[in-house]
């Protein structure tokens, strides 16, 4: 759905970032970005891996054609998500989070670094219009209101691991968590 968006003009990825534990997650998320004509979208990883491997992700990232090769290659999503956002003009990026939002609790928890001197709470507030929830994800953006597709959010239940999540600039459409 979100690369129908972007291929339709309607919104532009920036990046996927992935909070799957899984080591296979990023490059099969890499494999799909590559099929729907987007190999070169940074894709980001969470730093530590779980021992188990999911078989879809395994299959997708083996045997379709892709440049990332595993999760430990790809850069960490809270310091991705960092650097997407210090690099965008000020309130115009939408985060689109699809399943739970680990990588968004992560980025909150930054402080200034050399990609920018403020906190990550600081810098989503400075370049975000709003955020797109499709599972949980904090009140980040206290102007903008969370929307659901299911018209009712989620932000009381503790956050959980995901598949991935899209950041996008503001294009006034949300895209339904599928």
């Amino acid at each position: 759905m979100l690369h129908a968006m972007a291929d339709a003009g309607e919104a532009k990825s920036l990046a996927v970032t992935g909070s799957a534990r899984d080591e296979y997650a990023a490059a099969c998320t890499d494999a799909i970005n590559t099929y729907f004509g987007r190999p070169e979208l940074p894709i980001g990883s969470q730093p530590i891996f779980a021992p188990r491997e999911s078989r879809y992700t395994n299959v997708i990232a083996k045997e379709c054609s892709h440049d990332l090769k595993r999760g430990k290659d790809a850069p960490d999503s809270a310091k991705l998500h960092r650097g997407i956002l210090a690099s965008q003009p000020a309130r115009r990026v939408t985060i689109v989070t699809v399943g739970y939002a680990m990588n968004v609790r992560n980025l909150l928890a930054t402080g200034p670094d050399e990609v920018s001197p403020l906190s990550g709470p600081a810098l989503v507030e400075e370049r975000c219009v709003s955020t797109r929830p499709g599972g949980t994800v904090p009140d980040i953006c206290p102007t903008a209101k969370p929307v659901s597709t299911t018209g009712r959010t989620s932000r009381q239940r503790s956050p959980k691991w995901s598949t991935s999540q899209e950041v996008f600039p503001s294009s006034g459409r949300v895209a339904p968590a599928t």
